[in-house]
C-alpha cells in the first residue's frame, strides 16, 4: 500500500492535495488483485480497486488512525468506498480521546470516502459498522469532515451502541483526555 501511495504521489496521478493526504496517512499494508486504470485522456478519472490486507494508517487532522484493517477498496476519481472485512478484528486510535489504540473484535461494514475540491476537504461516512467482540456486539456510524488546509475545523461524529455486554468493560470506553 505504501509503495502504491508513493507512486501515485510521485507521478502526480494523485494530485497535490491527495499526495499531501497520502503522505500524512503514511499507509502500510498489502494490496492483492490490484486493478489500476490510467486513462490516456483527461476526460476520465484514475480508477483503482484492490483487496487490502492489514492496512495501517496514521491519524490525520483529528481523524482516527487504524491498523490491521482488511477488506476491499474501490476508488474512481474523487470518490470511493472501503468494505471492511476483518474477521480477526482491528485496532483504532482516537488521538483526541485516548492514549493508545483500541482493539476490536470481528468487524464488517462500509465506509464511503469523497474528496471535495471546492471545500478542499475529505468527507467520510460509514455505517453500520458491525463489531462482535468479547465486550459484546456493537454497531457504529461515523462521519468525518477533514479540511486539508486551515480553511475550517475538522469534524468527527461517532455514534456507537453496545449490547450484550457487562459493566466491567465500561472503563475501556471512557475517554482519558478530551478537549471541551
Amino acid at each position: 500500500v505504501g509503495t502504491m501511495a508513493r507512486m501515485l504521489a510521485a507521478t502526480g496521478l494523485a494530485g497535490a492535495s491527495a499526495s499531501e493526504i497520502l503522505r500524512a496517512l503514511n499507509p502500510r499494508g498489502k494490496l492483492k488483485a490490484l486493478h489500476l486504470s490510467l486513462p490516456l485522456d483527461q476526460q476520465q478519472a484514475v480508477a483503482i480497486r484492490a483487496n487490502v490486507e492489514r492496512l495501517a494508517v496514521d491519524p490525520f487532522k483529528d481523524s482516527p488512525g487504524a491498523r490491521n484493517v482488511s477488506g476491499y477498496a474501490e476508488f474512481v476519481g474523487d470518490r470511493g468506498f472501503f468494505e471492511i472485512d476483518c474477521p480477526q478484528g482491528l485496532a483504532m486510535y482516537y488521538p483526541q480521546a485516548y492514549d493508545d489504540y483500541m482493539a476490536y473484535g470481528a468487524t464488517k461494514g462500509r465506509v464511503n470516502i469523497r474528496w471535495s475540491a471546492a471545500e478542499r476537504a475529505i468527507g467520510i461516512a460509514g455505517g453500520p459498522i458491525v463489531i462482535d467482540g468479547d465486550e459484546g456486539q456493537a454497531q457504529a456510524y461515523i462521519s468525518l469532515h477533514l479540511p486539508v488546509d486551515h480553511s475550517g475545523e475538522p469534524e468527527m461524529f461517532l455514534l456507537a451502541g453496545l449490547r450484550n455486554s457487562h459493566s466491567r468493560y465500561a472503563p475501556r470506553y471512557i475517554p482519558n483526555k478530551l478537549n471541551p
